[in-house]
């Protein structure tokens, strides 16, 4: 199941993060279906400042609740979303959805201007 999206109805994300962090373009290459095996991808977000800081996806915004060290939750919509970045800039981003389900995005994020 390559593209849980399109089945869970969800689309593309974007994560903003907290106050203290820069803005950040994040691509993801590999994504990993609940245990299934990964699979290649052509995922983004987009991570920004903002009070509070924001995860948007496509079609709604969700406010980051927890930020620190370079890790960031965010939920609503009936899904729980963790992002971490590295000092090298790999990233991990996890979508926790209803079922249970668990879907992993591996790659990596890159400051913006």
């Amino acid at each position: 199941m390559a593209n849980w999206k399109m089945g869970l109805g969800a689309a593309v994300l974007c994560l903003m993060v907290g106050p203290a962090a820069a803005e950040m373009s994040c691509f993801f290459e590999r994504e990993c279906f609940d245990g299934d095996t990964c699979v290649p991808t052509t995922y983004e977000m987009e991570m920004r400042d903002g009070d509070p800081a924001q995860l948007v996806i496509e079609h709604a915004e969700l406010d980051v609740e927890a930020a620190k060290d370079g890790t960031w939750l965010a939920r609503g919509f009936g899904m729980s979303v963790l992002m971490s970045v590295g000092e090298d800039g790999n990233a991990r981003a996890s979508f926790h959805l209803p079922g249970p389900q668990v879907v992993v995005y591996l790659g990596r994020c890159e400051e913006g201007e």
